[in-house]
């Protein structure tokens, strides 16, 4: 293992163990100038590029709330107004789904769980917050409780870590006895319309 691997993964663990969630991990590894493409991990954040444009040359998780305007048929996703029009929704899935799946097929090895019942929001802090139950924030968040999402992250990112930082062999992200809040597949699997 060289230091560059050593030291942004231990700066991924510090922003995720500071209750950094979504692309900041990412950016975190950036201002360190270190290259995120090594291996890291993606909570839920877009990718919003070509899946062309896509490069990984170490492992990556990606962990994923549930997103029903990604995995409804193009003429209901529009009917249901996730989109204004069929065009953007073909975009969106494109540099959305497609970026994903390019990245689990490009890092070495990659990692796609979905945690169910999560949403986007879910891969903050607010979670961790002691929010009232009738607080629209707390509404926002998803039906796994408090804590749920953070727990299963930092679970599935020890092992990730584990796995590739020490060869340890990995329990969780094989899929075999796999907690049933998560779905760990491709995610043009996950996110099928």
């Amino acid at each position: 293992m060289d230091t560059e691997e050593l030291v942004t993964a231990e700066a991924l663990w510090i922003a995720m163990r500071a209750g950094v969630f979504g692309c900041v991990p990412m950016v975190v590894a950036i201002f360190f100038g270190l290259d995120p493409s090594w291996g890291t991990l993606e909570p839920d954040g877009g990718l919003w590029r070509a899946p062309s444009s896509v490069a990984a040359s170490g492992p990556f998780l990606q962990l994923r709330g549930e997103h029903p305007e990604l995995t409804t048929p193009c003429a209901e996703a529009v009917s249901a107004k996730y989109y204004a029009n069929a065009e953007y929704w073909k975009i969106d899935r494109e540099t959305t789904v497609g970026a994903w799946q390019a990245l689990h097929e490009r890092s070495l090895p990659g990692k796609s769980i979905l945690v169910r019942g999560a949403e986007h929001a879910s891969f903050i802090d607010w979670p961790l917050l002691p929010l009232w139950r009738i607080s629209l924030a707390r509404r926002r968040l998803g039906a796994p409780a408090p804590g749920v999402v953070w727990r299963l992250t930092s679970d599935y990112l020890l092992d990730f870590f584990g796995e590739h930082l020490r060869g340890e062999p990995s329990s969780l992200l094989a899929g075999a006895g796999s907690d049933p809040r998560v779905a760990i597949d491709a995610p043009s699997v996950l996110f099928r319309a």
